[in-house]
């Protein structure tokens, strides 16, 4: 059987305060701050940017990772 409904409209939100390309939630779950682009700096001094760091999905306080 089927069953008709009348048309849903799902809107998925990833805010990015900054415009930095990290998503508000991975700034706080890592410890970056949502206000400012932080994306270039390397925060765990491993050679990765913390974009690349999200990308990846290591860690970017951990240079192992």
């Amino acid at each position: 059987g089927s069953v008709a409904s009348q048309v849903a409209t799902l809107t998925v939100t990833n805010p990015d305060t900054d415009g930095d390309s990290l998503p508000d939630w991975w700034e706080l779950l890592h410890g970056t701050n949502p206000n400012v682009a932080d994306a270039q700096l390397d925060t765990d001094a491993d050679g990765q940017s913390n974009w690349e760091e999200f990308v990846a999905g290591t860690d970017p306080n951990d240079p192992g990772s």
